[in-house]
């Protein structure tokens, strides 16, 4: 059950994970790519269970055999053991986790982060094996493995909708606030901005422009040139950008990041698999 389960909390998680980053980060005016959610939906049934199952044999299946073996240890009454064993998993849970996160910390992420995730991704797990188990106590025959993953399916089929809802919901009322570029004001985009590989954008007050290897045209070529800026606001597509002159065709330049960080940002090549350049302001 641990396997089911475990795939279950994954296909949740990762829906919520897609979605609140979809609503909440920048696209740079770049929409998902719809092959590449076609791909996501086709491979999700293959790669869900796989990694429920390897999540499963990591932390919720070893998790549950020790600290059921702990309750059985303390003695008492059977409902007394049935109230410890949630706080059982729960430390337990937060034991075997401590240690697996020191390999996600080398990898890169933060040690606390990793523990506090693969904690709370452990306990759901050996709640829902527990109940399992009880129901097999009742029924005096164990449910099989076809059976539980039909459980499981199902389940998934109930929640991951029920998520989206909750995050539609959510998102309308405001709890999950949708990103918006920031409205930048001609002073506070003129000056230089740099870019991959040493391009530089300088950007004068009195509306020049100097281009320095920035991508320009639909190859994202090195370009140097001179010219002049403004702000188009709310022209390019839903957000406003900046005119850029200097290497023939005028360019685009989205206004993104946050107010606190401000970028531009340009799209090379194709608008489904193309290249975003992004543009910071230079630090002296």
């Amino acid at each position: 059950m641990g396997a089911g389960a475990s795939a279950v909390q994954l296909a949740v998680a990762l829906t919520a994970y897609f979605i609140v980053e979809t609503v909440t980060e920048d696209d740079y005016g770049v929409p998902p790519s719809a092959f590449g959610f076609l791909c996501l939906l086709v491979a999700a049934p293959l790669i869900v269970p796989v990694a429920g199952l390897l999540f499963a044999i990591a932390l919720p299946v070893p998790v549950h055999k020790v600290a059921a073996w702990a309750v059985r240890r303390a003695g008492g009454p059977s409902p007394r053991r049935t109230l410890l064993l949630p706080a059982a998993f729960t430390a337990f849970a937060a034991a075997f986790a401590a240690l697996w996160a020191v390999p996600l910390a080398l990898l890169g992420a933060g040690y606390l982060t990793a523990w506090a995730w693969l904690t709370a991704g452990t306990v759901p797990p050996l709640l829902a094996m527990a109940r399992y188990r009880r129901a097999e106590a009742a029924r005096e025959t164990p449910y099989t493995r076809l059976g539980i993953w039909f459980h499981a399916f199902g389940a998934t089929v109930l929640l991951v909708p029920a998520t989206v809802g909750a995050l539609a919901l959510a998102t309308m009322g405001g709890v999950i606030e949708e990103y918006e570029p920031p409205q930048l004001t001609a002073g506070r985009l003129a000056g230089e901005w740099e870019g991959p590989d040493e391009a530089l954008i300088q950007l004068d007050a009195d509306g020049g422009a100097a281009l320095i290897d920035a991508p320009m045209g639909p190859e994202g070529e090195g370009c140097q040139g001179v010219g002049d800026w403004s702000i188009d606001e709310e022209e390019y597509g839903y957000r406003d950008a900046v005119r850029v002159t200097g290497c023939g065709d005028e360019q685009f330049w989205l206004i993104a990041g946050t107010d606190s960080r401000p970028e531009l940002s340009v799209l090379v090549g194709d608008p489904d698999v193309g290249d975003v350049r992004i543009f910071l302001p230079r630090t002296p």
